[in-house]
């Protein structure tokens, strides 16, 4: 598998750090090997298959990130096409982002943080392909500065 540059790149340690819920590090390997300016490699979208059954698993304290991450390969792949879909992934990375969402949506605090908003905004475009109007939202609602903080 190759990450964001085209490098060789293993993804199982960081499957093990995100089962032991250690985020922050996770996050920062995520956006700085797998995902850069759009660009993506297998090992991005292996992530997605991968840690969504981790995700599925969380239920005190959701990874609200791994939606961003989601919302960014799908669009990478069907958006901006930077790299075509590998025949093992094209009909499962869907999938895993409506189980996502789903799971996401039924621990969706009662008063949700922005990030939280954002997350489920983020893989709700991505799964109906419009990915304009998040755009569109995410301007109207004045998000940009947390998009750039959240590294969306």
């Amino acid at each position: 598998m190759t990450n964001c540059f085209g490098n060789e790149c293993e993804i199982k340690p960081y499957l093990e750090l995100y089962k032991n819920k250690e985020y922050v590090k996770v996050r920062e390997w995520l956006w700085d090997e797998l995902y850069h300016q759009g660009d993506i490699g297998t090992a991005s979208i292996a992530w997605v298959l991968e840690a969504n059954e981790i995700f599925l698993k969380q239920t005190d304290d959701l990874d609200w990130d791994y939606l961003g991450f989601v919302y960014r390969v799908m669009q990478s792949l069907e958006y901006y096409n930077f790299i075509p879909c590998p025949d093992w992934a094209k009909t499962k990375y869907r999938e895993c982002a409506k189980k996502a969402l789903n799971h996401a949506m039924n621990h969706l605090p009662e008063e949700p943080t922005q990030e939280q908003q954002l997350s489920v905004l983020c893989v709700t475009c991505a799964i109906t392909k419009t990915y304009d109007s998040y755009t569109l939202l995410e301007y109207g609602w004045g998000y940009e500065a947390k998009i750039m903080e959240l590294d969306f």
